[in-house]
């Protein structure tokens, strides 16, 4: 069984670089945004997150504010294996929040998620093994709602965009039906 650590606490005295805790996270002005950093150094400011035990080695923060209803996509890339991210509207984190990928490979993870207006908080982490992320790319990006206009004479599929009645693409010999 493995069980978390205590939070580590830094004195007030020491210096803690931007991106360090919550409180002092970096911050996200626009998008899109990419970011190249790493974990390593900066120490494991929080746990007892929503990320489990994704969120017992270093960490980093990011900060945006969105002033409208946005769609967002924040994708980190690394090779480093046991990864975590979450997002979340408080800071710091607890174990509610509003989305988390993690990863046990190498390659990263993705949050796709529509965001109401507000202020949000980005962690990567990792598992306590390996205890930090050597290098990994952050990407914050509105992604655009893409709307098919329909021509005034074509027929109806008979089913809602998403839905899959019959699943004739996902069959071993695909069936579909002609429409016009």
């Amino acid at each position: 069984e493995i069980l978390h650590g205590p939070t580590v606490t830094v004195p007030a005295s020491s210096s803690r670089a931007i991106g360090d805790t919550c409180t002092n996270p970096i911050m996200v002005d626009m998008l899109p945004y990419t970011d190249q950093n790493t974990t390593c150094g900066r120490g494991n400011s929080v746990d007892a997150t929503c990320l489990g035990y994704y969120d017992g080695g270093e960490d980093i923060f990011y900060e945006f504010t969105l002033t409208e209803e946005t769609l967002v996509r924040i994708t980190m890339e690394t090779v480093t294996t046991w990864t975590g991210m979450l997002l979340t509207d408080v800071c710091p984190p607890d174990s509610n929040c509003v989305a988390t990928a993690t990863n046990t490979g190498a390659g990263g993870s993705q949050i796709d998620q529509l965001l109401a207006a507000g202020t949000y908080y980005i962690m990567i982490d990792t598992w306590p093994t390996p205890t930090c992320i050597p290098d990994f790319t952050l990407t914050i990006e509105e992604v655009l709602e893409c709307v098919v206009e329909c021509p005034p004479d074509a027929i109806a599929e008979g089913e809602a965009c998403g839905e899959a009645l019959n699943d004739g693409c996902n069959l071993d010999v695909p069936a579909y039906e002609t429409i016009a």
